[in-house]
């Protein structure tokens, strides 16, 4: 069994792609009240319905709270939400600057998990639905592991990446980190360190 990437190497690689990545050494952190956080404003949010709205309009802030009594049944409903935005509303498709996961980390995944198969996969329509389905419940099991540690270590900003806001108004809009402010919400904290960019 392939290990599941650290949340830095999987935290670099989202940054590089969202074109975050220089702002990480350029700015500091500061710290917001959580219910001044707002989820992303793209197309493919608004789709879904949280576009602009608290964190807990976020589909994984509802899995996230429902595993603290329910393990199982979360876990099985975070894996069945993102097989549905990849294989319903296609988000493989959808530019990351849409709030889509075009060359996100789960259709990343799921590549990589062809090539540890033997299966050279260069178009993502090609993907064996089994391997896609391995792919997600690795993601699944990455992003309850972001809950767990921050349970269990707290929120240890030497071990978690940035989240990244835009100032809107009265209000820090989440341009990378509704994973990490969702599980802060769940378990209680009132406020998060965030790095503020344009």
């Amino acid at each position: 069994m392939t290990s599941i990437p650290s949340f830095k190497k999987v935290a670099f690689s989202v940054l590089k792609t969202t074109g975050l990545l220089g702002f990480r050494t350029k700015r500091s952190l500061i710290s917001v009240p959580i219910a001044q956080i707002r989820c992303q404003e793209t197309p493919f949010s608004a789709l879904q319905g949280f576009s602009g709205k608290p964190i807990e309009y976020f589909p994984p802030s509802h899995f996230f709270e429902l595993s603290l009594t329910e393990p199982q049944h979360a876990f099985d409903a975070f894996a069945d939400w993102l097989r549905i935005c990849l294989r319903d509303l296609q988000a493989w498709k959808v530019p990351r600057s849409q709030g889509g996961w075009a060359n996100g980390t789960l259709v990343t995944t799921i590549f990589e998990v062809h090539r540890e198969h033997g299966i050279p996969l260069t178009d993502f329509e090609q993907a064996d639905p089994i391997l896609i389905n391995e792919a997600i419940v690795r993601r699944t099991q990455y992003y309850f592991g972001i809950l767990d540690s921050i349970r269990q270590k707290g929120f240890n900003t030497s071990l978690f990446p940035p989240i990244y806001c835009r100032p809107r108004n009265d209000f820090y809009v989440i341009a990378d980190g509704h994973h990490r402010v969702s599980a802060l919400w769940v378990l209680g904290y009132s406020e998060a360190n965030v790095c503020l960019i344009p």
